[in-house]
């Protein structure tokens, strides 16, 4: 399922898409739902080798948030948009299943990045439940922003 952003996009412009994930399940033991990318996002998909390419790489790298505050593992508030690049939140919709949320800590919007498997990072739980639930449902809010110099042109990876 892809997740556009569109196109025309404007330099130190937040951006933002949701999906929607719900799971039900009767196991006992209940479910874990993970989350990792390919790779950041690239021009054409292209490779963006290491943790910190960019757009001199032709990358869209993955969110620090404001202040170099987050990771794959550690939520940070992004309220800044030029601070560039591409993260992600949760928002529960029915039962309270996310590992963490847009607005905790009192934050207007707490985000991770995306764990990187070219790197390589661990995968991250979004969703978690210990027993049984029928329709526990979470929002993946993707937001990315980019500065005035990213080469312009199509971007993508897989999450």
């Amino acid at each position: 399922m892809a997740v556009p952003f569109g196109t025309g996009v404007t330099a130190n412009t937040f951006y933002n898409a949701a999906q929607q994930l719900t799971v039900s399940t009767n196991a006992p033991g209940g479910y874990s739902v993970k989350v990792e990318e390919n790779d950041q996002m690239g021009k054409e998909g292209k490779v963006c080798t290491g943790a910190t390419a960019g757009e001199a790489d032709n990358c869209i790298k993955d969110t620090t948030c404001d202040g170099g505050t987050c990771s794959q593992t550690t939520s940070g508030e992004w309220v800044t948009a030029t601070n560039n690049g591409l993260g992600y939140s949760l928002s529960n919709v029915s039962g309270t299943d996310a590992s963490f949320l847009y607005n905790e800590s009192a934050r207007s919007f707490s985000t991770k990045q995306f764990a990187d498997q070219e790197v390589p990072e661990t995968k991250q739980n979004v969703m978690s439940n210990a027993g049984v639930v029928n329709g526990s449902s979470a929002c993946v809010l993707y937001r990315m922003s980019v500065s005035g110099t990213q080469p312009a042109g199509y971007y993508y990876n897989k999450v």
